[in-house]
């Protein structure tokens, strides 16, 4: 099979396709985190195929990219899913495509980011590289291995939200006969909702986070607010069509163009770690 037949959207049955929750940086995706999305899938159909590859294991295929896309399938009993087949891709390769996906569509909590860089590492990669490839700081990638040094419920306790980047931090930068005692009075804080503890004490207290349905009104205003800090973007269009401006085709049409940008920016990150790898 040639690479150009490989690369054609094909369909395989659901039963042939392997879901490795070991290696999807996500872990594994439960029925009730793909709801929405099968909901999705079911009205408008697969946008993009799912990533494969070839698996020695108990069936033919192990997904690469698509792990929330396959389980909605499953949920929704279709027989075959669309797929693109990578025989081509290296362990790393795979990885890296794994990650970088999730990475860029911001579906991962800074824990399953840290667990993500940390397997990077163990596959040879540098932090310098890391970041490279996901296109990200120096301190986006240091931040998530200084949080891998800390104890597996601080750990926790950060992929829960209890701790920003700054306090990951310094708690890493603690003796260990110091470091809960710091953290529990970081988590206190939290819960008192008091932003003082390793703040500025000039920075002013955040307000409160309210959840809640929102009017027509307040869409507009969120959307010129995002509009006004990084311009148009796929973001503002959901909001046009949340409040009814922007019609479901070219809803669609958006996203689909994103998917497209995210998996030619993939693939030219793969391409360039290829290059590397031939030249070191």
């Amino acid at each position: 099979m040639s690479e150009h037949e490989t690369r054609a959207i094909q369909k395989v049955a659901l039963s042939q396709i392997f879901s490795d929750d070991e290696f999807n940086c996500r872990g594994a995706v439960m029925p009730i985190d793909v709801d929405e999305l099968a909901k999705s899938m079911d009205k408008y159909g697969l946008m993009q195929p799912i990533i494969i590859q070839p698996w020695k294991g108990d069936r033919p295929y192990r997904i690469i990219v698509g792990h929330r896309r396959y389980k909605a399938a499953k949920l929704l009993r279709w027989e075959s899913i669309d797929v693109i087949i990578r025989p081509d891709l290296t362990d790393v390769e795979a990885a890296l495509l794994n990650i970088m996906e999730n990475v860029h569509r911001q579906q991962l909590n800074i824990h399953m980011e840290a667990k993500a860089v940390s397997k990077l590492l163990n596959y040879g990669l540098t932090p310098s590289n890391i970041g490279k490839l996901l296109r990200k700081s120096a301190t986006w990638v240091s931040a998530r291995l200084d949080l891998m040094t800390l104890p597996e419920d601080i750990q926790n306790e950060a992929a829960a939200g209890f701790l920003n980047i700054q306090q990951i931090r310094d708690l890493a930068s603690l003796p260990k006969d110091k470091l809960y005692e710091v953290y529990r009075t970081i988590k206190d804080a939290k819960i008192r909702s008091d932003a003082r503890v390793l703040q500025p004490k000039k920075k002013p207290k955040p307000p409160k986070d309210v959840c809640a349905q929102r009017d027509r009104q307040q869409v507009f205003d969120m959307q010129d607010l995002i509009r006004s800090r990084i311009g148009n973007c796929l973001a503002t269009r959901v909001l046009g069509w949340v409040a009814g401006t922007v019609p479901d085709s070219e809803l669609m049409a958006d996203i689909e163009y994103e998917t497209n940008l995210l998996a030619e920016a993939t693939e030219a990150a793969l391409e360039e770690l290829k290059n590397e790898e031939v030249h070191t």
